[in-house]
């Protein structure tokens, strides 16, 4: 056999070990479970009044805290690994020699698109950085997620920020005449809730704030984000959430947004995205007059009906 033969022999067999070789892709794993999201949002009231020239007390900071996370959205040197549900252990392939970024968002499910998971983009993301080896497991569990800095709650008459703790009365008032539901003030222990009964001949309810006005955009000309969020409990009954705008180039435009069905005793959490709709009724505009609506009907099998609330809020924010 001749020397170049030889040499390109012993070239193939090279060729085929290494090409062979199957790279080593073991994996270490990020682990997160219900419980490091049940209490993760900061509770330095002061510090959070002071960045946002707010003068929230406790029952209003206390709303604002109140989340409901069922999902995270997880990067890794800033390459995204996905949405995952929780509880959940994610696969991490990191640089095995260096520093690795680790970051993570609480995500929800919108209510208004089919349950779409998004990330909850006013809160500022937790992110780590970590020496990882393979096949070890790391965990989150002392999460604390601030509200990013330029967020804010619309005011609903005067300065009174859209925050519902039920505690002393409620911005929704009654809006039909024909059959005046009232929203009552109830008290369970700690807990205090908005509660509408239908009773007797009562058919539904229909209770809306008063008109306030909301921007669309912020000062650097970005669509603003806009949250409705609602924790609620009907027995009996269903509701239907709604907005109502006026002096809009479309005249007074009334507008469904999410329905509720009977939650038999149990607590739910919503939240809806108004954007699209209110920067569509608003066009061209910065701003839009509107307020947010609930109404409710028996069941047609039930003599009674009660419809229940709780921390309720209105929450702003330019996407990122």
């Amino acid at each position: 056999m001749k020397k170049c033969d030889i040499l390109l022999f012993l070239f193939l067999i090279a060729f085929l070990h290494f090409s062979c070789k199957k790279p080593d892709i073991t994996p270490a794993y990020l682990v997160l479970s219900v419980e490091d999201f049940e209490d993760c949002i900061d509770n330095d009231r002061s510090k959070f009044n002071r960045i946002h020239d707010t003068t929230f007390d406790n029952e209003e900071w206390e709303v604002i805290r109140q989340q409901q996370f069922k999902d995270v959205f997880v990067t890794l040197n800033g390459k995204s690994l996905g949405y995952w549900p929780l509880p959940c252990k994610v696969p991490l392939l990191p640089d095995y020699s260096s520093l690795n970024n680790i970051e993570i968002i609480p995500c929800v499910r919108v209510a208004n698109t089919t349950h779409t998971t998004r990330q909850y983009r006013f809160l500022k993301p937790v992110t780590r950085f970590l020496n990882i080896e393979k096949d070890s497991v790391y965990r989150f569990s002392d999460l604390k997620f601030e509200y990013r800095d330029e967020i804010l709650f619309p005011t609903i008459g005067g300065a009174n920020p859209m925050v519902e703790t039920f505690m002393q009365g409620t911005r929704f008032d009654i809006v039909d005449s024909i059959y005046p539901t009232t929203m009552t003030i109830i008290h369970d222990g700690e807990r205090s809730m908005g509660k509408i009964a239908l009773e007797g001949n009562e058919p539904y309810f229909n209770v809306a704030t008063p008109y306030f006005t909301l921007d669309l955009m912020n000062k650097a000309g970005r669509i603003v984000q806009h949250f409705w969020e609602i924790s609620y409990k009907c027995d009996n009954g269903d509701m239907m959430t709604y907005l109502s705008f006026r002096n809009t180039d479309m005249g007074p435009y009334h507008h469904n947004m999410v329905g509720f069905r009977s939650t038999k005793g149990e607590w739910k959490r919503a939240y809806i995205d108004i954007t699209d709709i209110v920067t569509m009724v608003g066009g061209y505009s910065t701003q839009v007059s509107m307020r947010l609506g609930i109404n409710g009907f028996r069941a047609s099998s039930s003599e009674n009906a009660y419809f229940y609330f709780e921390n309720m809020k209105l929450i702003s924010g330019a996407p990122h």
